[in-house]
């Protein structure tokens, strides 16, 4: 147990994203703070921050204590043009600093396995695989909720933030579900393994139909994006592959729907039902 809690702690980002985003990649339905000195005293109190936006050419102090700040927290922070953070925050002093704030407190991987020890149970994890859609993740926490998910993981980068939007879609579910963010998927579905964790992907190419997976044990079932499905490392990372068999002319679900029937199964599978 001592070595666990090492295991699971996030690196320190070794250097910012500092990528000039497009205007259309950044516009999302967030609540967000602004102004340098906020936005620093936010880090500090350790309040939960999916994003930062760096106007182009902001005030090289500025810049400097910002991403210092960010590092310590292993926070995403982008380059975006002015144009973007004047839309964002019309008429308001904004100083070239613009946070966007999560509605939710995130945890660490270990969180959530402590949860279950709690409740003698064994762990159920739910891994979201670059889901691109806020109100797609709201509506999988809420069925990972009343299916019993011990706790959801997902990508600090290329994921959809869990906003205000998520929140409603998940119809209060995401206030009371423990949610961590990881750098890598890939490592972390490896530390899980040496764990006992078995991992079941989800992929419409699986060797398995949904019911014949084994639930009952220690489990981690990871879902992909909604277009691309799971990345190619993390497909390979998993112990097993498992389809949703499907018999008229559509090939796919909705993300949402999807998690749907492997969570309840999960749950059947699990309660004895």
């Amino acid at each position: 147990k001592k070595g666990y809690e090492k295991e699971f702690k996030s690196p320190g980002k070794k250097q910012a994203d500092t990528n000039v985003e497009k205007e259309a990649d950044v516009f999302e339905s967030e609540d967000y703070i602004y102004g340098k000195n906020p936005v620093i005293e936010y880090i500090r109190a350790g309040n939960s921050i999916n994003r930062i936006m760096l106007m182009e050419g902001i005030n090289p102090s500025t810049y400097a204590q910002i991403m210092n700040e960010a590092k310590k927290k292993d926070i995403d922070v982008r380059i975006v043009k002015a144009k973007v953070l004047d839309d964002l925050a019309p008429q308001s002093v904004h100083q070239g600093v613009i946070a966007y704030v999560s509605p939710v407190s995130y945890c660490e991987p270990e969180d959530i396995l402590k949860k279950a020890e709690e409740l003698n149970e064994k762990p159920f994890l739910l891994i979201l695989d670059g889901l691109t859609d806020s109100r797609n993740i709201g509506a999988v926490i809420r069925s990972a909720e009343a299916a019993g998910v011990h706790g959801i993981i997902m990508p600090k980068r290329r994921s959809a933030a869990v906003n205000a939007a998520t929140a409603k879609a998940s119809a209060g579910a995401a206030a009371r579900m423990l949610i961590s963010r990881v750098p890598n998927i890939p490592s972390l579905i490896d530390r899980l393994k040496e764990k006992g964790i078995w991992v079941i992907g989800t992929d419409i190419n699986g060797t398995m139909p949904y019911w014949k997976c084994d639930f009952k044990d220690a489990t981690a079932l990871v879902i992909g994006s909604e277009d691309k499905g799971m990345s190619r490392l993390v497909l390979e990372k998993c112990d097993f592959l498992a389809k949703i068999p499907m018999k008229g002319t559509m090939n796919s679900l909705n993300v949402s729907v999807a998690a749907g029937i492997f969570l309840f199964e999960a749950l059947r599978q699990r309660e004895n039902i």
